[in-house]
């Protein structure tokens, strides 16, 4: 009895660099991330999960540099990882989950402002303090 193996490849569509440009520059921009960070995500979607050393080959970056981008990745919520041994295996927040992560962002952002403006206004009659009565001031409209 012959056996056959099937070989099944994941087919990666192509994109065009302008295309590829556009989308790192606006997730970049949603997701406040640097060049190489989006870059990461991307390399990690192509190959995950993977470890920090995998992707610094594909990237043709040094594994430590990489490993910080990984690392700051999870902090912002777009990879997870998990220990098997003694090696980290990186994940990434698929990407119908962004919309999600962005949302979230939002709210923490939010908050962020709702805290500063209390504490702004807790803080004006001493900033006031210190404003030269006789000077002209602009507005801000």
């Amino acid at each position: 009895m012959n056996h056959y193996a099937i070989i099944f490849i994941r087919f990666k569509p192509f994109m065009t660099q302008s295309a590829d440009q556009n989308l790192s520059a606006i997730l970049g921009n949603m997701l406040r991330l640097n060049e190489k960070e989006v870059q990461a995500y991307f390399q990690l979607l192509r190959y995950c999960p993977s470890r920090a050393s995998a992707l610094a080959y594909q990237m043709k970056l040094p594994r430590t540099t990489v490993q910080n981008l990984l690392l700051n990745l999870e902090k912002a919520g777009l990879t997870t990882k998990a220990q098997e041994k003694n090696v980290f295996l990186f994940t990434p927040l698929h990407p119908k989950n962004l919309p999600r992560l962005l949302d979230l962002k939002k709210q923490e952002e939010s908050s962020r402002f709702d805290q500063l403006s209390k504490d702004l206004k807790l803080l004006m009659p001493k900033i006031e303090v210190f404003a030269d009565t006789k000077t002209h001031y602009p507005n801000v409209s």
